[in-house]
Formats: C-alpha cells, structure tokens, sequence
C-alpha cells in the first residue's frame, strides 16, 4: 500500500499497489480510514473500500461482499 493522503488524526488514505488474495473475486484500489471523535475517550472508525468487483451476477454476489467486508474490519478494528 501507498499513503495517498493524510490528515493527522481523522483521515488516511491509501493506494492498493499489490494484492495477493482474492483477485478473481475483486480487485481493490483503495482504503481510507476515518475517525472522529465521539467523547473525551472515544472515537469512532469508519472504512471505506474501494473495489472493482468481478463476481456476477451482481445482485447475488453484492450482500456476500458487504457481508464479508464488514465482519473482516470489523474483526481487524476490535469492534
């Protein structure tokens, strides 16, 4: 990955440059993770992928990635 841009405590956004999963099932571009505050002691993570999907149909295929994506960053976040 490549740091594409940065602002130093509520966003980063990165640049897939190499991908070695799942590359018949999508093809990732980029990763931006963004957090705002919520309390004195909290903060609250968003990410947001953006892919090239390259399963069809997709009406079938679009829940099973939405589904999949959010438990991973779910799992990788402690959420």
């Amino acid at each position: 990955m490549r740091i594409r841009e940065i602002e130093r405590g509520r966003q980063l956004v990165t640049e897939v440059l190499e991908q070695t999963i799942e590359r018949k099932a999508l093809l990732l571009h980029q990763v931006t993770l963004t957090c705002r505050p919520i309390g004195v002691e909290r903060t609250r993570v968003a990410v947001r992928t953006d892919f090239e999907p390259r399963m069809g149909p997709r009406w079938y295929w679009r829940p099973f990635e939405r589904f999949f994506g959010r438990s991973s960053f779910e799992a990788l976040l402690g959420a």
